[in-house]
């Protein structure tokens, strides 16, 4: 692992920075759509498991 971080992520995927990430939905589309407008050969697919999605925090 070479960093661990919960910023600017969205813009280093889009670049290729990143191979791997864990996040937002919303954030990970916005990523996925910056890429290809950047038309920067970057492909970034989402991947949601269908019986856990969640997004957000639920406090107990």
């Amino acid at each position: 692992m070479k960093r661990f971080s919960s910023s600017g992520y969205i813009d280093d995927m889009a670049a290729g920075n990143l191979c791997a990430a864990i996040g937002y939905g919303g954030d990970l589309n916005i990523a996925k759509t910056r890429a290809e407008e950047a038309a920067n050969g970057v492909e970034i697919k989402v991947l949601t498991p269908k019986p856990a999605w969640a997004c957000g925090w639920i406090p107990l």
